[in-house]
């Protein structure tokens, strides 16, 4: 063969493709394995069989290529051969002219497979932003399987951890809970469990118990997820609250909880660009709905179900559109508007048999039959629901999900009327099944059916109502609960306690209020009290007070949501926006918050027919109110500062007569109790906005008023403070460089007072002191629990210096993943704690400082070199003080007097001789050894003479630490010795012997073994 004259240079240019794969551009591959241009010419010529063209200037390996080439390019690309084209590619900065695929390849056969691991996961996530769930699923499937091979690195435990959690998110949201995830799901809380991360291993128990729950395993789904559920509430804080949200709702809502269900989503949702980015798993709008309904939140479960299912439709989602809406209709029934339900149900049974969703069905025909049942319809109802059962006996289907507060009624019904039992339901069954299930709500509710049979005597009937009732109390459900109270106030009427009962049928009406289910036998106990206590006026005072409440106790921020809140519960609208006008009046208003509307609503036209009213309410500053076929809306003008800042918009369109019930006087009373309260809020954000400016100016004044100062005469010294001066301006990187001691935090003090940030906070992270293994945690912080250690939250110095500046020394300390994340936070301004969920945004500048050669650390590819040219867009670099010539004398006098008045001391000044000798020593340690000898001198002044003893320990009054010809080991012997008394035998922390050597810690303790100097150490 021809290519068996291929030159090594050649060979090696050929396995360039081998190593990366696919297509890859010419110039690339010669980046890697140069050639002469004849040399490529004859690579395309005679390696036709070898690569192919693939594309411009582009060639990839051919698929046909011989067996004994490839064999070849596998023997050229060792593991360490690929390990040297990393260190040249991260060197030159191909990175990102390489495809990411390529990338990976590389890495993971250079046998970095945590590096490949973490590019692999940026990939998937992009992949998940960019709309496609699917590809990401199966991208970090693969990830794992490489991660499991390598679980002893802790690193690659945490990451593998990581991207199992990413997988169990993609799969309850894709809808894929299969076997496969239950096994890497119980790996990585081992993995969790052996690395002490109790919020992942939280997290992971939430995810098994979904996994069991779906397949049918509900004792082992309840208990795993009360342990998971118990460890969360031990941490406690708003990031693992928020990020288990669903998943304990998901819990409660098998406990029959649904007043935590309501409770613990509302703390976890605010506004979204989408309701798909507000919840995880599709089915949580489904029992989310249902719970609020049953906590008598009728109009907001009504617009969340109604806005999902429009998303759903619109995005194609058929069988979970049809889910949707049969849940939506089951509220409306629920609510008593029995004409609207009956439309939506009988559309969503429809729309389920053409999509065989057979649990939507279901859901729909249970609802129907529930409905006829209602209107006294005992008969069709049974015949609806055994037509239902006979058809999901053909499907061969066992309904699962089912609306159990009607069906438990309809079989009663039908066991009271001698029916025969219904396919898959038996009553008693149900009843006992129920009773002694860990459902405290459908417990509540089979013990008041069961009593109601009449087969007890009065006392266990009681016994089984009173239980009921407790169980319906926990669980939150008023109806329900109010049904049961019906019952009980009926039993105590049979025992002639008329005073108990009417107390007991006053309860019950009011959880029945407005939905036209109390039982007439019963409305006599009700006469002379006053039935209708849900007036205008009383909600509306309610309101004004639940406003008051929260005004003073609340970041100024927080208020408006919660205004908004108690807006839509007041007008009871299915879904509502607070539009905030700009100082230009001819830009759209903006929506600020949302609650089932979305900006994404508003730009793609959902919300154009409505924005007129919006407009015209606030040139008009008057509520407006209006009503269509398809929607009812109400805007209302709120005032703030002599304008119309703010409009509130509500509307409804299950409901279209939603607002009938309101006046113009009403509103107005409204409108003016909005707009007071806004006042207040502008008020307090200014007030609260300026005490943030004087917190900081006093800190800034503290440190400007303590030796912050730049003493200098120097020529060059003073040409780098105007470069200092003239970069501070911008709010670009600046890199500082320059020996240990020499003021590199003072000039980065100074970029900062003379910035436009100067206002803000000053956070120094000093990395030349921090242990290695400590040093991410430092920078961007971590979550209580997410590992052994981590007892408590602690906020990293990236987030402290949101709106300042963050000043890193050393930053040739971090290890790489450490320098990846600081890269992607310098570029997205975000950052994310360890063991966190949440991605906070932060607004900071970034100065560094370094006594290393950078560049020679990323040519030895321990620095990214991407990151090099980010921090150092500007460049400073700070003169040692013996290049600064008489600056030695003015900077010693200044230390003078500022020693002489901290401790107390009249000192004189510097004779003749000992300015000359300040001027002769070549001071190692920069300014900050020449701080710590006039100090000395001060603590040590007799009242006769000023000594300063420098290298060695000697005085400028003694003869030559040289004259007796020391080996080079003995002056460093000597000068160490020396450094360590002068730190009181600090080897690491500020101003420790390490610091003012220049040497990292390791290096100084082997040389201290080396020379013999056994010193009592000091660490911190």
């Amino acid at each position: 063969m021809l290519n068996d004259h291929f030159s090594e240079e050649q060979w090696a240019f050929l396995a360039v493709f081998d190593a990366l794969g696919g297509a890859l551009p010419v110039e690339i591959a010669g980046m890697f394995a140069p050639l002469s241009d004849g040399q490529l010419l004859d690579v395309i010529e005679r390696g036709t069989d070898l690569i192919v063209p693939a594309g411009e200037d582009a060639f990839a390996l051919s698929p046909d290529a011989p067996r004994e080439s490839l064999q070849k390019l596998h023997k050229i690309n060792t593991k360490e051969h690929l390990q040297q084209m990393i260190l040249r590619m991260e060197k030159l900065g191909l990175g990102e002219k390489i495809d990411n695929t390529a990338l990976i390849r590389v890495l993971k056969h250079a046998g970095r497979v945590t590096d490949a691991a973490r590019l692999a996961c940026e990939s998937a996530r992009v992949m998940e932003r960019g709309g496609d769930p699917e590809t990401a699923r199966s991208q970090f499937i693969h990830i794992q399987a490489d991660l499991a091979k390598a679980l002893e690195n802790p690193e690659n435990a945490r990451l593998f951890i990581e991207v199992v959690l990413n997988i169990s998110r993609l799969s309850i949201r894709l809808e894929k809970f299969g076997p496969d995830v239950l096994k890497i799901l119980r790996q990585a809380r081992f993995c969790a469990e052996q690395i002490g991360d109790r919020r992942s291993s939280a997290v992971i128990k939430l995810y098994l118990g979904r996994y069991y729950m779906l397949h049918d395993h509900l004792e082992d789904a309840l208990s795993i997820m009360q342990a998971a559920n118990q460890e969360v509430d031990n941490l406690g804080d708003d990031d693992i609250l928020t990020r288990t949200a669903e998943s304990r709702a998901f819990f409660y809502y098998l406990r029959g909880l649904h007043g935590d269900v309501v409770n613990t989503l509302e703390k976890a949702l605010g506004v979204s660009e989408s309701l798909d980015q507000c919840f995880l798993d599709p089915q949580t709008p489904i029992f989310y709905g249902t719970s609020l309904a049953f906590t008598g939140r009728y109009h907001q479960a009504i617009g969340i179900l109604h806005a999902v299912w429009r998303g759903a439709v619109k995005d194609g989602k058929t069988s979970l559109a049809v889910h949707y809406r049969a849940v939506l209709g089951v509220v409306l029934l629920m609510m008593s508007r029995n004409r609207e339900a009956e439309g939506q149900l009988r559309e969503a049974s429809k729309d389920a048999l053409n999509a065989k969703n057979w649990i939507a069905y279901s859901i729909a025909e249970i609802a129907l039959a529930y409905a006829e049942l209602r209107s006294s319809l005992v008969c069709e109802s049974y015949s609806h629901m055994s037509s239902c059962m006979r058809r999901l006996v053909i499907a061969g289907v066992m309904p699962r999900q089912y609306p159990d507060n009607f069906l438990l009624e309809m079989l009663l019904a039908f066991h009271q009327r001698g029916f025969n039992p219904l396919p898959f339901f038996n009553f008693s069954g149900e009843i006992s099944r129920l009773s002694a299930g860990p459902n405290v709500h459908l417990k509540g509710m089979a013990l008041r059916l069961s009593a109601a049979q009449g087969k007890k005597d009065a006392e266990r009937c009681m016994r089984d109502l009173i239980e009921s009732e407790n169980c319906l109390k926990r669980s939150g459900d008023r109806v329900e609960l109010a049904k049961t109270r019906v019952d009980m106030a009926r039993l105590t009427l049979q025992a002639g306690d008329q005073a108990k009962a009417r107390e007991l049928a006053l309860a019950a009406w009011d959880g029945m209020s407005g939905l036209n289910l109390f039982p007439d036998d019963l409305a006599w106990l009700l006469e002379g009290s006053i039935l209708e206590n849900d007036s205008f006026t009383d909600r509306a005072g309610q309101l004004f007070e639940m406003i008051e409440q929260f005004l003073p106790a609340r970041e100024p921020s927080d208020i408006l949501g919660l205004m908004l809140d108690a807006t839509s519960r007041f007008f009871r609208s299915e879904r509502a926006g607070l539009f905030w006008f700009t100082d230009k009046l001819d830009r759209a208003p903006i929506l600020r918050c949302g609650r089932n509307l979305t900006r994404k609503d508003v730009l793609e036209g959902g919300l154009r027919n409505q924005l007129a009213l919006i407009y015209k309410t606030m040139h008009e500053n008057r509520a407006q109110h209006i009503r269509s076929v398809r929607m009812a809306a109400l805007s209302i003008p709120v005032e703030a500062g002599g304008s119309v800042r703010t409009v509130f918009y509500h509307a409804n369109a299950c409901l279209e007569d939603g607002f009938d019930f309101l006046d113009d006087h009403l509103l107005l009373r409204l409108q003016r109790a909005l707009s007071s309260c806004m006042e207040r809020i502008i008020a307090d954000e200014q007030q609260y906005e300026k005490h943030v400016r004087d917190r900081y100016a006093c800190t800034s004044a503290d440190r400007e008023n303590g030796q912050d100062e730049i003493l200098t005469r120097n020529e060059r010294m003073l040409r780098e403070l105007a470069r200092l001066d003239q970069i501070a301006g911008s709010d670009t990187t600046v890199l500082i460089t320059g020996e240990n001691g020499s003021g590199k935090g003072l000039f980065a003090r100074r970029i900062h007072r003379n910035s436009a940030r100067r206002g803000g906070p000053f956070i120094v992270a000093d990395l030349a002191v921090v242990p290695e293994s400590l040093i991410e945690r430092e920078l961007f912080g971590h979550e209580k629990g997410a590992y052994a250690a981590a007892g408590e939250q602690y906020v990293g110095k990236i987030e402290l210096a949101d709106k300042g500046t963050l000043f890193i020394n050393e930053p040739g300390q971090m290890t790489k993943s450490v320098q990846e994340k600081l890269l992607r936070a310098l570029q997205e301004k975000r950052v994310m704690r360890l063991g966190g969920s949440r991605f906070l945004e932060v607004d900071f500048r970034l100065l560094t400082a370094t006594s290393q050669n950078l560049t020679r650390e990323v040519e030895a590819g321990r620095f990214r070199q991407d990151l090099y040219h980010r921090i150092n867009i500007a460049h400073v670099e700070v003169p040692s003080l013996r290049e600064r010539g008489s600056d030695i004398i003015l900077i010693a006098k200044h230390f003078l007097d500022t020693a002489a008045r901290q401790f107390n001391r009249l000192v004189p000044g510097f004779s003749a001789k000992d300015e000359r000798s300040l001027l002769s020593y070549h001071w190692p340690g920069n300014v900050r050894e020449l701080k710590n000898v006039i100090e000395r001198a001060v603590l040590l002044f007799t009242g006769d003479r000023i000594e300063l003893i420098l290298s060695g320990g000697a005085s400028v009054s003694e003869k030559s630490p040289f004259d007796d010809v020391p080996s080079v080991d003995e002056i460093q012997r000597r000068y160490i010795r020396y450094v360590l008394q002068m730190t009181g035998g600090r080897i690491s922390g500020p101003g420790g012997a390490a610091e003012i050597l220049g040497l990292p810690r390791t290096t100084l303790n082997a040389r201290l073994k080396k020379l013999g100097i056994n010193q009592k150490i000091k660490q911190i």
